[in-house]
């Protein structure tokens, strides 16, 4: 189970394009989120006779000044039920500040799960080619310590992503078209793409039945991710592009994360949770 959390906030999190960059509509006022914005999740495992939600996670954001600059600055946190802390207690939280074009300013993680921690802090510099992300990390195999870390363009850390991807501009992408990015964490980067699925309804138990976008993900799996699988994503298909479900196949077992509530949203919708 170690690490487990981690991936699962992970999969929430669609990533930067680079090679063939995703199209995003216009930041400042056209975002489809605000401060005040924030979602409940319940996380779902399966395995052989283990068949039962494990872990809720919120995802959230507000409205800041860094640095004397109108930014957002958002957060992932997740934590295992009270049930399962007692054979292995989870807590993530990941948290990222970054402008109205999106453009990333800050990240902050702090993950404990069991006897294993990692903290990271990351501050942006931004200097055209010369751009770069000064990282302390530490955890529980490695003392504190600080290095720079090149930034391509598009380049972001995991929770910024999540609203990236919610302000992909959808008249610009066309079913199956896919992309290619990068994630930073830790000091490392991951390598995904992403292919668009187009729309379709979906029945759910707390929304109802409303429009979706779907994207499935292949991650550089390593040896967490099923490579066979695809990691699959939902945002409804409305102007708030709200993230509905995730599907994350392990090479043990299968994880899927729902919306089981919502506030502070932008936009009003055409549906309602019961």
């Amino acid at each position: 189970m170690k690490r487990i959390l981690t991936i699962l906030l992970a999969v929430l999190l669609p990533m930067v394009m680079q090679a063939q960059s995703l199209p995003l509509r216009k930041g400042g006022d056209s975002l489809p989120f605000k401060g005040g914005e924030k979602f409940t999740y319940k996380l779902h495992y399966k395995l052989g006779p283990i068949n039962s939600d494990v872990a809720h996670a919120t995802i959230s954001v507000d409205s800041v000044t860094y640095n004397g600059r109108k930014a957002l600055s958002a957060r992932i946190f997740g934590q295992t039920a009270k049930f399962y802390d007692t054979f292995f207690k989870v807590r993530e939280d990941f948290r990222s500040t970054f402008d109205y074009n999106l453009l990333p300013l800050h990240f902050y993680r702090d993950t404990r799960e069991g006897s294993w921690y990692c903290k990271n802090d990351a501050q942006y510099v931004w200097n055209g080619a010369s751009s770069y992300a000064r990282l302390t990390v530490e955890n529980s195999a490695e003392e504190l310590n600080t290095k720079d870390i090149p930034l391509q363009q598009g380049t972001c850390d995991i929770t910024s992503m999540v609203y990236m991807m919610r302000n992909a501009d959808m008249e610009k992408i066309s079913e199956g078209q896919s992309f290619t990015g990068t994630m930073m964490l830790d000091g490392a980067t991951f390598t995904m793409r992403m292919t668009y699925k187009g729309t379709a309804p979906l029945k759910d138990k707390t929304l109802g039945t409303v429009n979706v976008i779907r994207w499935s993900v292949r991650l550089n799996a390593g040896e967490t991710f099923d490579t066979k699988e695809d990691l699959i994503f939902m945002f409804t298909a409305d102007a708030n592009r709200i993230p509905v479900r995730f599907e994350a196949p392990f090479k043990f077992g299968g994880v899927s994360g729902r919306l089981v509530a919502y506030e502070g949203i932008k936009y009003p919708v055409a549906y309602g949770l019961k």
